[in-house]
């Protein structure tokens, strides 16, 4: 079901292929990006990539330039010292997010072994603009 400017809801599938991107919510799906398509509360909106490596990096921006928190899963869990990339904050509560304040390239994941996981990618905000991921082994 189409919305005006584009924006569609998506469900998410629950069964993924590798490298495949999945929406969850409300998302405008652009030529060369992905951008959250509402305002939310409750981290219901959602970007999910199964991939095999050992490292994951995003490419993000702010539609508004304002800052905004981009919060992280790996395999259903929040990622920790041990998987977190380097642009990866931890809040006293356990939660990873990283601060999107710059458009840029940011290490979301960096793993000792290489794996096939699920990466889950959540914010409130609609300036989350997503363009691309990258891995690495």
């Amino acid at each position: 079901e189409a919305l005006s400017d584009q924006v569609t809801k998506y469900k998410d599938p629950k069964t993924y292929q590798d490298g495949k991107i999945y929406l969850h919510g409300s998302w405008y799906y652009g030529p060369e990006n992905l951008r959250h398509g509402r305002t939310t509360t409750g981290l219901e909106d959602y970007v999910i990539i199964q991939y095999s490596a050992k490292s994951a990096n995003a490419v993000i921006k702010s539609e508004s330039g304002e800052s905004f928190d981009v919060f992280l899963t790996l395999d259903g869990k929040n990622l920790d010292q041990s998987n977190k990339g380097k642009d990866v904050k931890i809040t006293k509560t356990g939660e990873s997010f990283i601060r999107i304040d710059h458009p840029g390239f940011f290490n979301v994941v960096n793993a000792n072994i290489f794996g096939t996981h699920i990466l889950k990618l959540s914010s409130n905000s609609p300036d989350f603009n997503l363009f691309t991921f990258t891995f690495g082994n």
